[in-house]
């Protein structure tokens, strides 16, 4: 949504909430600072969880292409 982005890797975990113009390392978790934005991203995630069971893989840190 613009240059925030809200991130829950599973049902149930707490929705982290970046601001992509001024992180784009995804490095400070604004979440509790930002709690309009984190209910209005958190009502989105809500609506695409219902509308698809597929999640994302976790990230993985092997470069070797293992």
């Amino acid at each position: 949504m613009g240059d925030w982005k809200a991130v829950r890797t599973r049902p149930g975990n707490k929705v982290e909430l970046y601001n992509l113009a001024n992180d784009i390392g995804e490095q400070n978790d604004l979440a509790d600072k930002e709690p309009e934005v984190l209910a209005k991203m958190t009502e989105l995630l809500t609506t695409a969880r219902t509308d698809s069971d597929v999640f994302p893989l976790p990230k993985t840190t092997n470069r070797g292409g293992d």
